[in-house]
């Protein structure tokens, strides 16, 4: 098998949890507390959970006390600390690898050695910007420009505005009347103006000083106009960015003592964050302690290192994802595309009236009626429903990959086989394609030692760009920063321009979206861009056609092509604003978005699926799914190991909820109590094999090894 036109770059990231994958073994009450007493997992509790952490100090302290929830509780936070490599506060961890042509060897060092950056929490922040825009001497000397999803339609402006109710956003559509005074104001502000220079711009013999102070007052209060300290997730740190705008001392004491954070991993005293807590109190600004502090842990390693002959492997299983994939078009495309040309033919149309709920064709008709218009109130004259759908949101296409897929399934079935195997002669048949992949995606696996080669389990292949999921810590370090830099440079293209989308859709989400500058222009929509004005692309400016059976967006102030590219994994999907859905589904137009392995609908009503294997390349790791009236049998340990071997499942598994995996051992008594309580009440389960039953992990520290998930960037 020849690898195709793709390949690696040089270096990686790899992401651990804190704790080895020995942690769990002979799990007890005694070692909870021996784990739950270090500073270190006792730290990472309180960043999680101050409340938690409280009643976990009474439990390691009272031997009176007695809290069984409790217990299990923290067994769930230590088995997330040893098992799952998401990044999350003092849990898991980020380093950056190269390929070579050196042997492989990955050794961690001690976690005192690591770095961490710690921010504020995002919703704090946007509600501390809305305490300051309302003090007059700031406001005052701030700088204003329009809502940048304010467009026009005949006489009338229309923008989205936002309110929270009980701190979750809420976007609303809002129609106020075009006037002359709206447009001057508008006009400008379009390069951002203080709010003396607007009221001059609209004073007559007819309006006084008054008048037109109230009146910007009230643009500004209804979102038409935007403060230079309104929220963004793109650029430096934006409690930086608040006191660079406002000037107001004790922001800059604030981001001292959160620095001050950082000079540690890890503190055996957690008075530092106390100090900081006093001191938001004072300010009278709500917030949750659970929240407030957002923390990334670097790992640094004594080496960190993959034999080239590894990237040669995940390419081959690339391949045979390749040729097994289920290539499906984007059905909320396909659908608007064709709305789109019956509506407008090969008429080009501005983007903002394309998508308007009333006077254009919308977008996802799972949200209509969501997101409808309402009027602003008419003094302005100067004088969020969430819908489901019953419909999948990809629909299989039934050929000779499924057919395969099945006749492999059913023959492992019938001989209570319990791994596929996929060899070069069962493949020959299936074609692959490399033209509709996008120039750059990401790869990710685990990687385990083998007898003479490792062995690597595939789980995650596809995305629009390889930075997708690379964004969020570029603030971490300059090595990430590095890679980003080298994915936007391969995706790069002659004749259009990849704009970076810039969305704030709820406060605390910004907490995982704000990242670093990612390239040279930015779609900013409800969120500010802080590039300069011309390296801004607003939705104002972008025009719509399909041509060829292609949607093409283009600016009419580059006339440029715009494809949109978004450097983070946030599911926009669930949203109901039609035009961040659009933009970011934009990002898979004629591509093939993911080349996971799928069993297909035809095999959907089956409790146990094989493990898939090519080679020593895992493509699907095995599972069982359940539903409720199975669960309810499951009362006690007695039960449950009857369960188990009804159905083969091993003493240890991985209970999954989307990507989060919560370790299960059956032979412990403690582990068997966390997994009744887990699946109580629940429809449905799917368990997932734990590999480390069978092969060991490829990274190291001394004596122990640590669970891991690389992710490689693969381009044309």
């Amino acid at each position: 098998m020849n690898p195709k036109p793709h390949s690696l770059l040089e270096k990686y990231i790899v992401r651990t949890p804190i704790l080895s994958n020995e942690v769990l073994t002979d799990i007890s009450s005694e070692k909870i507390k021996e784990i739950c007493n270090t500073p270190l997992v006792s730290e990472a509790i309180f960043l999680t959970s101050p409340e938690l952490h409280a009643e976990m100090q009474k439990y390691l302290t009272d031997k009176d006390y007695d809290n069984p929830k409790l217990e299990l509780s923290l067994l769930k936070y230590i088995s997330r600390m040893s098992h799952r490599c998401t990044p999350f506060g003092l849990f898991a961890s980020i380093s950056v690898g190269q390929i070579n042509d050196k042997a492989t060897t990955i050794e961690l060092n001690d976690v005192d050695q690591y770095k961490r950056t710690t921010r504020l929490d995002m919703n704090y922040l946007c509600s501390l910007v809305q305490e300051l825009e309302n003090v007059t001497e700031i406001r005052n000397n701030l700088l204003y420009s329009p809502n940048n999803s304010l467009y026009k339609i005949g006489h009338k402006y229309r923008y989205v505005e936002y309110k929270y109710k009980n701190s979750i956003r809420h976007h609303y559509m809002v129609a106020i009347d075009a006037s002359l005074y709206i447009e001057k104001v508008l006009k400008l502000a379009k390069k951002g103006a203080k709010i003396k220079d607007l009221i001059e711009a609209i004073i007559t013999p007819e309006i006084s000083f008054a008048d037109a102070e109230s009146f910007i007052n009230d643009l500004i209060d209804n979102q038409i106009l935007l403060s230079s300290i309104s929220p963004t997730v793109s650029g430096d740190d934006y409690l930086d960015h608040i006191y660079q705008n406002t000037g107001v001392p004790w922001l800059k004491d604030i981001k001292k003592l959160v620095n001050q954070l950082d000079q540690k991993v890890f503190h055996e005293d957690l008075g530092s964050y106390q100090t900081i807590i006093e001191l938001l109190n004072q300010l009278e600004i709500p917030f949750n302690k659970k929240f407030l502090f957002q923390t990334d842990l670097i790992a640094t390693t004594k080496s960190n290192e993959l034999d080239k002959a590894i990237s040669k492997d995940i390419q081959k299983g690339v391949i045979v994802l390749n040729k097994l994939a289920n290539r499906i078009r984007n059905p909320k495309l396909e659908s608007f595309k064709k709305a789109f040309l019956d509506r407008y033919e090969d008429e080009e149309v501005p983007l903002s009236v394309a998508l308007d709920v009333e006077a254009g064709i919308g977008y996802d008709q799972n949200h209509k009626g969501a997101f409808d218009v309402c009027p602003l109130i008419d003094d302005l004259i100067l004088s969020n429903t969430n819908h489901s759908s019953d419909q999948p949101y990809y629909k299989f296409n039934l050929g000779k990959t499924d057919s395969l897929i099945y006749e492999k399934f059913m023959e492992a079935k019938a001989s209570s086989t319990f791994e596929i195997e996929f060899n070069d002669n069962d493949l020959k048949d299936l074609k692959e394609s490399w033209n509709d992949l996008p120039t750059t995606f990401p790869i990710m696996c685990t990687i385990f030692e083998g007898n003479e080669t490792p062995i690597i389990s595939l789980f995650d292949t596809g995305g629009p760009s390889a930075s997708y999921l690379l964004g969020r810590f570029s603030h971490t370090c300059t090595d990430v920063k590095e890679i980003i830099n080298e994915i936007v440079k391969k995706e790069q293209k002659e004749d259009r321009i990849l704009a970076e989308i810039v969305h704030l859709p709820e406060s605390r989400t910004g907490n995982i979206l704000y990242r670093n500058p990612i390239r040279k222009h930015e779609i900013a929509y409800l969120a500010k861009s802080n590039l300069p004005e011309e390296q801004q692309i607003h939705i104002s400016d972008l025009w719509i056609s399909v041509q060829n059976e292609t949607i093409l967006l283009r600016s009419e102030k580059l006339n440029q092509y715009i494809e949109p590219r978004m450097a983070n994994a946030h599911s926009y999907e669930d949203t109901p604003l039609p035009i961040y859905q659009f933009l970011g589904d934009m990002q898979t137009q004629n591509v093939c978005n993911t080349l996971n392995f799928t069993w297909g609908p035809n095999l959907a009503d089956q409790t146990f699926f094989p493990r898939v294997r090519y080679n020593t390349i895992i493509l699907s790791a095995a599972q069982w799914h359940f539903k409720e009236k199975e669960l309810k049998q499951l009362q006690n340990q007695d039960s449950i190991i009857k369960w188990q071997k009804r159905n083969n499942i091993p003493s240890v598994f991985l209970l999954t909820d989307h990507d989060n995996e919560l370790v299960i051992n059956l032979e412990n008594e403690i582990s068997c109590k966390m997994f009744l309580s887990e699946i109580k009440n629940k429809k449905s389960i799917v368990l997932k094999e734990n590999l480390y039953n069978e092969f060991d992990s490829s990274v190291k520290k001394g004596n122990h090894s640590y669970n891991n998930e690389f992710i490689f960037s693969l381009y044309q």
